[in-house]
């Protein structure tokens, strides 16, 4: 896997365009690797989640990836985005994975939507005064009420819908 390197003019709000893309590139690379498949796989089935209970197979994957994740925030004045695909030699060399927001949704939102599911990255505004993006969580389409999205966090152990407070979305595909 190739690593790319960008160089960002300003903050992460100045290059959102690129960001994005770099995010959805990856997100679709993620959520089509026969290796995140199959590792999707395994973690429903050693969770022990029912055959076609979606809800089930969405919580095991969001409670799989906070498990593994050890949060770290970005180098000092930069972005770093790792790709998921990546990131799973640390979890096999460690025993974890350290990365941050983007990083994680990415990685929860590949492993959804592995599985059939639509699943995206949405970057928000965590800290409302500001109103720069700040923070990355993963969302999925409600299987059972579709349009209705669900919020992931996987930075912090909080129930499937939770969300911090937030005014502004950019929705990653």
């Amino acid at each position: 896997m190739r690593v790319r390197r960008y160089r960002l003019n300003g903050s992460v709000e100045d290059n959102l365009p690129l960001v994005v893309e770099v995010l959805a590139r990856q997100l679709h690379g993620t959520t089509y690797d026969p290796r995140v498949r199959s590792l999707a796989e395994r973690i429903v089935h050693v969770a022990k989640v029912p055959e076609r209970h979606h809800i089930g197979e969405i919580a095991a994957l969001t409670g799989w990836v906070r498990s593994r994740t050890r949060y770290t925030k970005d180098p000092y004045g930069a972005e770093l985005i790792r790709h998921p695909v990546r990131m799973l030699g640390g979890l096999a060399r460690d025993g974890y994975m350290m990365m941050d927001c983007e990083e994680s949704a990415t990685m929860l939102a590949g492993l959804i939507g592995s599985l059939g599911h639509n699943a995206r990255v949405v970057l928000i505004d965590a800290n409302p005064a500001s109103r720069n993006i700040s923070h990355a969580l993963a969302q999925v389409d409600h299987p059972a009420d579709s349009g209705r999205w669900i919020f992931l966090e996987t930075t912090r152990r909080v129930p499937l819908g939770w969300a911090p407070p937030h005014t502004r979305e950019v929705i990653v595909e």
